[in-house]
């Protein structure tokens, strides 16, 4: 059946992908693009080796001399078309490099692109840097189970309007200011409409016609409106995996679906003849993808090596106790996006409302003669000896004593206590602070939070 026709298929890792090309920029010269170079055929190398000298090991070679080789293949309009922006936050590998070549040279050749990879290892932003790289421009559409007839319609004829106006407006340019050929020219103003996820949905039909005919509901597409489509294996799934926690329900045994690890319809036979398998992420690349995401939109914080290595061992004890497809590059940047929800969440969160508590005592602070007497910034009644002198508030004393602020007693021999509630604005408050004033008033503060 359609496991068996999967299961056939040549897997990403049992090749070496060789691939010989003509630059697109250079007339006459050649680009070579192969996964390991020790498997690469000897005579293969000694052409090489005698014309532009020995093949390089791909994944040694710096980020920016694999951008070089990959713009001298695919931009047609060479130095001439300017300088293109780099997306520095895409992880360059010497295994997404080949594949972009395999993509390229299939688009060129105009043969049906159609990947099949785990969800969530890399296929869409791939396609939009090499989209980028080329000079076309790059939509993509999320197929999913609700994805009705007329989405996939409207998003080819938003291509179709897209690859026209490009045509209008830069046809001339290319071919009378940088002197490029029709063809050559066509290439560069191409609209790549990507379709992620295709057999998600039940419109397999249509789907088919799209990206293997180039037509839709019976008429041609756009001559310069790419379709390429994205597509999850089917695959059953493995026994003892697939728990869920929390509540469960009870399951239909007798549901094709519910054994697959992906809920997917079959391909048609049209497009099962263009499916290659696009391969999974190593566990070194998997890594380089988490780092460039976390130095991208995490780069405030001082440890971001930190940051990724959790991440990339989260995805490794996910793997360990589930399955490879259990985790993706989407879960990494689920967490990104929370982490960077509660990183901003705590920096503007206000400040909470807590009451402050002050007690102050005093030996011999103040003196007064008579019943009562006036305060500094208050009133203050007295009785007795030595009543008179407040700081503020209401305050007794009795014999000698007196108070300065808040509500105070005042007892014999000279001393006095007062009790002060004040309502704060404070993150962190100090636990004791000792000061002396020039009438020989001694206060110890003791601050305490807000039950």
């Amino acid at each position: 059946g359609i496991n068996a026709e999967y299961m056939g298929m040549e897997k990403w890792d049992n090749s070496n992908h060789l691939v010989i090309a003509f630059n697109a920029s250079e007339f006459g010269t050649i680009t070579a693009a192969y996964r390991s170079v020790s498997k690469v055929p000897g005579y293969v190398r000694e052409i090489f080796l005698r014309n532009v000298g020995d093949l390089p090991d791909l994944s040694k070679i710096p980020r920016a001399q694999l951008l070089e080789r990959l713009d001298t293949l695919v931009r047609v309009t060479g130095q001439a078309g300017g300088q293109l922006r780099d997306d520095s936050t895409y992880s360059l590998t010497s295994d997404n490099f080949l594949k972009m070549v395999l993509v390229f040279l299939k688009v060129r050749c105009s043969i049906p692109v159609v990947i099949m990879g785990e969800t969530g290892c890399g296929k869409t932003s791939l396609m939009k840097f090499l989209a980028g790289r080329t000079g076309a421009s790059f939509i993509h559409l999320d197929v999913h189970a609700g994805t009705a007839e007329r989405d996939i319609i409207e998003f080819i004829e938003r291509a179709e309007v897209m690859a026209q106006t490009r045509y209008d407006d830069e046809i001339t340019l290319l071919t009378q200011t940088l002197n490029l050929s029709h063809e050559q020219a066509m290439e560069h103003c191409q609209v790549w409409a990507f379709f992620d996820e295709v057999n998600t949905c039940e419109l397999m039909g249509l789907l088919k016609e799209v990206v293997c005919d180039k037509r839709i509901l019976g008429r041609p597409i756009h001559f310069n409106v790419v379709p390429i489509a994205a597509c999850n294996p089917y695959r059953r799934r493995l026994k003892g995996t697939g728990f869920t926690a929390g509540l469960t329900t009870k399951k239909v045994v007798h549901e094709e679906a519910a054994n697959l690890v992906y809920r997917v319809h079959p391909l048609p036979e049209t497009m099962m003849d263009y499916v290659w398998d696009f391969g999974s992420l190593d566990a070194n690349d998997e890594r380089l993808y988490i780092q460039k995401m976390v130095e991208s939109d995490l780069h405030e914080f001082q440890n971001t090596s930190l940051i990724t290595e959790l991440f990339h061992r989260s995805q490794q004890f996910i793997r360990k106790y589930e399955s490879d497809c259990s985790v993706s590059l989407r879960d990494v940047s689920r967490c990104r996006t929370l982490v960077q929800w509660f990183n901003t969440n705590l920096r503007q969160r206000p400040e909470p409302l807590r009451t402050q508590y002050t007690w102050e005592s005093g030996y011999g602070g103040s003196y007064g003669y008579g019943g009562s007497g006036y305060g500094s910034t208050g009133y203050g009644y007295g009785s007795g000896y030595g009543g008179g002198y407040g700081g503020g508030g209401y305050n007794y004393g009795y014999g000698g004593g007196g108070g300065g602020g808040g509500y105070g007693y005042g007892y014999g021999g000279g001393y006095g206590y007062n009790y002060n509630p004040v309502s704060v604005y404070s993150a962190s408050l100090p636990f004791a602070g000792v000061s002396t004033s020039s009438g020989g008033q001694w206060n110890e503060k003791k601050k305490k939070k807000k039950k």
